[in-house]
């Protein structure tokens, strides 16, 4: 740094900057800081990027330079201030506060900058320095945040740059998409938001993916802050949904659930399904479900739109359907919804739903597992064809080995949703369906007095609630139910077990108060009720 040419002290900065590390900063800051002032502007602005380098290093070894980094703003050499631009960009991101009583003067340049006033050379594509107008924007937005005096003073200048930036160039549309950043981030103006909100829609009308994808981004953060400009785009924006970009498909599905609220999630969700439909990108269809899933439980004008929507998605993509989300479509069906007039809609509307699909070629796993517990608990209930018809087709499709693709797991569930429809026909209830202890079910335990003693179906994809009939086993002293996930009901059949010495229902969805006479029962040793929705003490 000694060096007598400028020449030779420029190669003296460069090698600082390349081969500089932490431990060295102290003993070089002073050095350099003090070629702040050489006389040639091309020392100067190398200074600037080497002080932004040690920054880069160490953030506090060179904090105490910002009285000279805000002289070094106000350079005589436009490039000596752009440099300092970037140093100063990080340094305001990591400590806004200490940089507010700048802004008049950030603003002043960029005023500058956008009216030609540096010289032509900063220019690209008749846009003045442009690079500098994007630096300028970003230090502005960590200024403006959630400061509305400091924002204030940023309105008029922001406008203005994006009303000249608009020149139909991909330099002035990088320069309108910080503007919106800007404007989104800043003390919220609803002129401003207006002015950008109209810049984002001719992004989202252009042919241009590239633009496309700015349009989604931008209208994004618009949205974030201010949903009440998202109907306006909501036409547009699901048009990208349609587009051969599978990156502008993902960032539009992004938005959209954005933009899903309890009045436009109905036309928005159909939008999707129909997407969903047509999609074979598994990533996509992967992000459909979960947001269609997730919008239908946060937003459902109805119980009704909620179970015919997500019956949908599982008939589209049940392998992609996450297991709690059936278990919530069971409860709501089995709780009969809040207006707890359940048996006059919900209930019979979701059996004709289900009965509908016995016809079908193929069923997917996850829906066939519902299909088989609403028909089985409340078949009864079906207005499209009688119980016994219901009956006779579903036995059919728990013996057609092509439909059910060979898996027991379903013809079981499917058999244990015919005994319980035999059960509810009329007649039924004492129809003659097995005897547990003679034909050796599996998980039931008897004596050799034909007693069932011992039941045992821990995982074992059950569904449905503990049948009353448990109470004529007077010896049945243990019972596990463990990690069913679909067993619901209360323990009240359970409460009246006199033998009952150990019980497990860990992972189910049981739920009620915890009966008073479960306590009392003088066997019980062993109770385990984990993880299920039970209220009460013992």
């Amino acid at each position: 740094f000694k060096q007598k040419t400028a020449y030779e002290i420029r190669l003296s900065l460069v090698g600082s900057e390349m081969c500089i590390r932490d431990s060295m900063i102290p003993a070089l800051t002073a050095h350099v800081v003090k070629l702040c002032a050489h006389g040639r502007e091309l020392v100067r602005k190398k200074v600037v990027m080497v002080l932004h380098r040690f920054h880069q290093l160490d953030a506090s070894a060179v904090e105490h330079l910002a009285d000279t980094m805000r002289r070094t703003l106000c350079d005589k050499d436009p490039s000596v201030m752009t440099a300092a631009l970037c140093l100063l960009h990080d340094m305001i991101a990591a400590n806004p506060a200490a940089f507010k009583e700048l802004v008049p003067s950030f603003v002043s340049i960029l005023k500058q900058v956008v009216e030609h006033r540096l010289p032509r050379d900063f220019d690209y594509h008749r846009i003045p320095a442009p690079w500098a107008q994007l630096r300028l924007l970003r230090v502005l937005a960590h200024l403006g945040r959630a400061d509305q005096a400091a924002s204030e003073g940023m309105y008029e200048v922001l406008s203005d740059v994006m009303r000249r930036a608009d020149t139909g160039i991909n330099v002035g549309y990088a320069i309108v998409y910080e503007c919106v950043r800007t404007i989104t981030t800043v003390y919220p103006n609803s002129t401003l938001l207006d002015e950008a909100a109209r810049s984002i829609s001719r992004f989202l009308q252009s042919e241009n993916h590239n633009l496309k994808y700015l349009g989604i981004t931008g209208l994004a953060q618009v949205v974030e802050g201010h949903p009440k400009y998202a109907a306006d785009h909501q036409l547009a924006v699901i048009e990208c949904l349609e587009d051969v970009d599978d990156t502008l498909k993902r960032k539009t599905l992004d938005l959209l659930y954005r933009m899903m609220n309890p009045v436009n999630v109905e036309f928005i969700a159909s939008k999707l399904l129909q997407s969903l439909e047509s999609s074979t990108d598994e990533f996509l269809r992967s992000a459909l479900v979960s947001r269609l899933c997730t919008a239908a439980e946060r937003f459902a004008p109805s119980n009704d739109w909620y179970v015919s929507t997500v019956i949908k998605v599982m008939e589209l993509a049940g392998d992609l359907v996450q297991p709690e989300v059936s278990q919530n479509l069971v409860a709501l069906i089995a709780e009969g919804g809040e207006d707890g007039d359940a048996e006059s809609e919900l209930r019979p509307a979701a059996v004709d739903r289900f009965a509908a699909m016995l016809d079908w070629e193929a069923i997917p796993d996850a829906l066939l597992h519902i299909l088989a517990w609403v028909l089985g608990e409340y078949g009864a209930l079906a207005t499209c064809m009688p119980l016994d018809a219901l009956a006779v087709a579903v036995a059919e499709l728990a013996f057609d080995d092509a439909r059910l693709r060979g898996s027991l797991k379903a013809r079981s569930l499917l058999v244990t949703a015919l005994l319980k429809m035999v059960a509810q026909l009329e007649g039924g209830a004492g129809a003659d369906i097995g005897d547990p202890c003679l034909d050796g079910w599996e998980g039931v335990y008897c004596t050799p007095f034909g007693e069932i003693f011992d039941i045992d179906l821990a995982n074992n994809n059950l569904v449905g609630t503990l049948p009353e009939k448990l109470t004529d086993a007077t010896q049945l002293s243990k019972i596990s139910v463990s990690g069913n996930p679909l067993v619901s009901g209360t323990l009240d059949v359970a409460s009246r077990l006199p033998a009952l010495s150990t019980f497990g229902a860990d992972g189910c969805k049981l739920t009620g108060t915890i009966p008073s006479a479960l306590g009392a029962l003088p066997n019980l040793s062993t109770l385990r009720l984990m993880a299920n929705a039970l209220t009460g003490a013992i």
